[in-house]
């Protein structure tokens, strides 16, 4: 025999056409389920829908679904979800291969196949083992080995289907119940003969057990495939047979479920529910009647799931929200009125109309002329008038004697409103008109004028109107006088008008919620801050001290006095929110829409659902998955993250609204944009983040929990402390190392280089002191023989002046000789001193002159001693001396425009150089004359080691108009350095 035949085989059964049935959603093909053909269905412990299918193992999240499969499986179809204390989640196949779900992956756990005759098995899991219960023999396999350490055989008949009450396992093994622990030990067997006997003909097939007010049923099938039912006694074995309802006999029953005192059946007809008690069953409701039911499970928040072969899975949110099965041609319902607690009269939009009974859920048809749209209805209670207002026409219906009178002053009303006696008070695009029999009284033109209206309501109580203009709310009184309703001193702009027993009128808006009314002033004000799931509400109605609210989101019930909302939105089964008549009944709310009519139990439809839960569904790092974690450390570079999350449960993502924050980065919590279940940062600094997200149930109202997953985006290793430590460590032991070694060197390279420069110094100083004694006994020499010349040519007074002046010279001379500098005023006297003796050698035919700069002060500057004289004494013994008159000699001192020097210019109007060098080739070739020569090598040797050098430049004067030589100019230029804040031309003294 094969196990589960139920799953292929299609069977349906004739049912009977019920006037309502619970609103239910179907999950198919054409939105996105993956398959048609579906075996079983659990919900797990973190809300998730499993689904086994023909095609597959599929996983639902509110949002979407997701199938799990690996290389390893045989074939597509699955069978027997089952969660085990770890959360995961296990399944079968027909091929004898059982899986589980782990980190996001469907693993192979064993291959029994070979064992099993590739036949489908029952299967129970425990904390250590898996235990397989095929048709004759029980499998034992340990979870952490895959090693089966058992096989267990009960009875040469087939095994019936493991049953688990508490810590016991129950099966039918032939004649007898036998009892299990979780290790497979029998700890109790029921014999039962008599029931052996009474079931000789029941066929080989599985038995079905369930649980019922602590009493155990099991169900059997006669060889005919019909199905009994016993009541046991698993202690003593007692037993009796309970009658099935007659409407079971023929069906094929799949599952029995029971939940809250009801029993339903899942079978080949759909699932039927019927009351139990003293063993007797009460028919209550049927779902689903032309569909082959393979399971039924309800989920924590009462969502009743129906998974079915060929057809999808469906869905029934709330079994107290019932369409009512409307003819087609009547179901595009644009008005109701309430006539009594179980009647309704309604209109639709091709201009139909009836009444409809709620108890015997029949329709009472109201024939209408012509067809156009009912637009509005009032009831009139006391003379049983219906006025219906009609596109292009109104009428007045008598209920008693089914008549209709026409009356052409409330057409197209946008909303009727009954007044006190036979008055009706109606509003329309023409602006708001009472109407009273034959007659009609307008509203005061000098209050309204004919403005557009929208909704009209009258007080009986306080007998005053309330009309909604286009652009104002206004009450009138009994004796029609009018005053502007406002809120904050602006307009109230009204779609929806309403009253509650405490005396409260209500006005809805499109755009700014819902405003409570009293003495003409708004007491209070409701919006999405403080209440309303939105600011766009619609129609209104009032139910006792409560009100009925519909917004584009969802309806709401607002208890005046406790100020508490409840919400029923598309996640409850309600299929429209395009809402244009609510009627409250005894028991019953009534809703119309052009979708029809259908009716919610004020009384239960509200679900006491459980607390939201969140939980992360991914991680993305730089737009790449990762591996959900509750502490993620992440390099600088991989700081853009995205993290997504959900809500589990039926359409959690329309009934979800979420907020997030990141501590550490902002500690506000900010809205998640609607319809998204993810954040992502693109680029996070480096620092340590906690990122938190909670939602908050639309419908329900309640809080979920904060879920956190900590962040840590890292430092790259560079800004670490302690590559930071080690770093400076390291270089300073480098630099320590490298500086021992370098001052180890210099010390060596500067005993080498001290004992050098020493002999340097001393080298350049007897070279400078060589020139020097060359520089001054040349002097010494022509100025001795200019002596000898004026003592000659018997010129005593000359003679005697010039060798004066000589001995001054001299003098001044020798204090300067030990000196390496003077200053440069010490320098100009000594020139001048010089160029009186040049003067009287000359006989006064020497012209001379020194100007000096203001701006320089010649006291401070410190210049290499006889640095000018050199070029003075050249200037006249080789230009001036050859020329016989009309001698002149310029010295100048100035500071450079652009470079902080100073410029000494020696200019001479003698016979210039070229002339010079030829007459001193002609004299006694053996005298060897002061060169040139020595002055650029006494230069070399003052600029030695200098940063600064002294420059020397000559230029040749020429007259172009004789075609002659016009002298020379030598140009010196002297560097200025400041040192102990005065000038001096050299920073070392040599």
């Amino acid at each position: 025999m094969i196990k589960k035949i139920y799953y292929i085989l299609l069977l349906f059964a004739a049912c009977t056409l019920h006037a309502q049935h619970p609103v239910y959603i179907q999950f198919s093909e054409k939105n996105d389920l993956p398959d048609i053909e579906f075996y079983s269905i659990i919900e797990d412990a973190k809300g998730f829908i499993w689904l086994a299918a023909d095609k597959g193992f599929y996983r639902y999240d509110g949002n979407k679904f997701k199938i799990f499969t690996n290389k390893e499986k045989r074939g597509l179809s699955i069978f027997d979800p089952k969660e085990d204390s770890k959360g995961r989640v296990w399944c079968c196949n027909i091929s004898g291969q059982f899986f589980y779900v782990e980190n996001e992956e469907l693993v192979t756990f064993i291959d029994l196949g070979k064992e099993t005759q590739w036949q489908l098995g029952d299967f129970i899991v425990t904390e250590t083992h898996l235990l397989v219960f095929s048709d004759k023999t029980i499998y034992k396999i340990a979870l952490d080995t895959k090693q089966i350490e058992d096989r267990i055989s009960l009875t040469d008949a087939y095994l019936g289907s493991p049953f688990v009450k508490g810590d016991q396992i129950y099966i039918t093994a032939g004649d007898r119940i036998v009892a299990l622990d979780k290790n497979l030990k029998i700890t109790k067997q029921i014999a039962s003969e008599a029931i052996y006997n009474d079931l000789v003909n029941v066929s080989q097939g599985r038995s079905i057990g369930i649980s019922i007010e602590g009493k155990t049923y099991l169900k059997y099938k006669n060889a005919e495939f019909e199905s009994l039912f016993f009541e046991f006694d698993i202690n003593t074995g007692a037993y009796q047979e309970v009658n099935l309802p007659k409407e079971l006999l023929s069906n094929q029953l799949i599952q029995i479920k029971y939940y809250k005192g009801e029993v339903f059946f899942s079978t080949s007809s759909g699932i039927w529910v019927f009351a139990y008690d003293d063993g007797k069953f009460t028919y209550k409701n049927r779902y689903f009647k032309d569909e082959f039911v393979s399971k039924l499970i309800i989920d924590k928040n009462e969502n009743y799931w129906a998974t079915t072969i060929g057809n999808g899975v469906f869905v029934i949110p709330n079994t107290n929200i019932n369409d009512y099965n409307l003819p087609s041609d009547i179901s595009q319902i644009s008005s109701i009125e309430k006539i009594n607690d179980h009647q309704f009269f309604f209109g639709t939009m091709t201009g139909k109309a009836g009444i409809y009974d709620v108890n015997q859920h029949t329709i009472e048809p109201v024939k209408l002329k012509g067809k156009g749209k009912v637009s509005s209805l009032v009831y009139n209670p006391k003379t049983s008038l219906i006025y219906i207002s009609q596109s292009a026409q109104a009428r007045i219906l008598n209920l008693r004697t089914k008549k209709t009178v026409e009356n052409d002053r409330f057409i197209n009303a946008r909303s009727l409103s009954l007044m006190q006696g036979d008055s009706i008070f109606y509003t329309n695009y023409r602006g708001a008109e009472l109407v009273n029999g034959e007659e009609s009284i307008f509203f005061p033109r000098k209050n309204l004028g004919r403005i557009r209206a929208y909704m009209g309501f009258y007080d009986a109580e306080t007998k005053n109107s309330y009309v909604s203009y286009v652009d104002n709310l206004i009450r009138f009184d009994e004796k029609l006088q009018s005053k502007n309703i406002r809120f904050k001193e602006k307009p109230i702009h009204a779609v929806g008008i309403a009253k509650t027993d405490n005396g409260f009128i209500w006005v809805s808006t499109f755009k700014d919620g819902l405003f409570g009314i009293k003495n003409d002033r708004v007491v209070v004000h409701y919006n999405t801050e403080n209440g309303l799931i939105s600011n766009l509400t619609q129609k209104i109605q009032g139910d006792g001290n409560s009100l009925w609210i519909v917004t584009d989101k969802g309806i709401q019930f607002l208890n005046t006095e406790t100020q508490t909302f409840q919400t029923l939105t598309k996640r409850d089964g309600i299929n429209t929110y395009l809402i244009n008549g609510i009627v409250p009944l005894k028991d019953n709310i009534i809703f119309s829409s052009v979708k029809g009519i259908f009716s919610i139990d004020r009384a239960k439809v509200f679900k006491n659902s459980k607390k939201p839960e969140i939980y992360f569904t991914g991680i993305q790092v730089n737009e790449k998955d990762t591996l959900i974690q509750e502490k993620i450390s992440l390099p600088h570079s991989q700081n853009a993250i995205k993290i997504s999350f959900n809500s589990n449960g039926f359409k959690s993502k329309q009934n979800m609204k979420y907020q997030s924050r990141l501590l550490g980065f902002n500690d506000s919590w900010i809205p998640v944009s609607e319809g998204a279940n993810f954040v992502k940062y693109n680029s996070l600094p480096v620092g340590n983040y906690t990122f938190q997200v909670k939602g908050t149930s639309i419908s329900s109202n309640k809080n979920s929990a904060i879920a956190a997953i900590k962040i840590a985006i890292k430092s790259p290793f560079w800004q670490k402390s302690w590559f930071i430590i080690s770093a400076v460590l390291v270089s300073l032991l480098l630099i320590i190392l490298y500086y021992k070694i370098i001052l180890k060197k210099r010390d060596k390279q500067k005993n080498i280089e001290l004992e050098k420069l020493a002999q340097e110094r001393e080298l350049v100083f007897l070279k400078l002191e060589n020139l020097r004694s060359q520089m001054n006994p040349h002097f010494i020499f022509n100025a001795l023989n200019s002596i000898q010349e004026f003592i000659i040519l018997s010129k005593k007074n000359l003679a005697s002046d010039y060798l004066g002046k000589f001995a001054d010279l001299i003098r001044t001379y020798l204090n300067h000789s030990n000196k390496g500098e003077i200053s440069l005023r010490d320098e100009i006297n000594c020139l001048k001193m010089y160029l009186e003796l040049e003067e009287l050698r000359f006989e006064d035919k020497l012209v001379y002159s020194v100007d000096i700069d203001e701006s320089i002060n010649t006291k401070t500057l410190m210049i290499p001693t006889m640095l000018i004289q050199p070029y003075v004494e050249n200037a006249l013994k080789h230009g001036l001396l050859h020329r016989k008159e009309n001698r002149v000699l310029t010295i100048v001192l100035k500071k450079s425009d652009t470079k902080n020097t100073i410029i000494c210019e020696v200019t001479d109007n003698g016979v210039g150089r070229a002339k010079a060098l030829e007459l001193n080739q002609r004299k006694n070739k053996t005298q060897k004359p002061f060169s040139a020569k020595v002055i650029e090598d006494r230069l070399v040797l003052l600029n030695y080691g200098r940063e600064k050098h002294i420059g020397i430049s000559i230029e040749d004067l020429y007259d172009n108009k004789i075609n002659a030589s016009a002298g020379t100019k030598v140009i010196i230029t002297i560097p200025m350095e400041k040192r102990n804040h005065k000038y001096t031309i050299h920073d070392k003294k040599i």
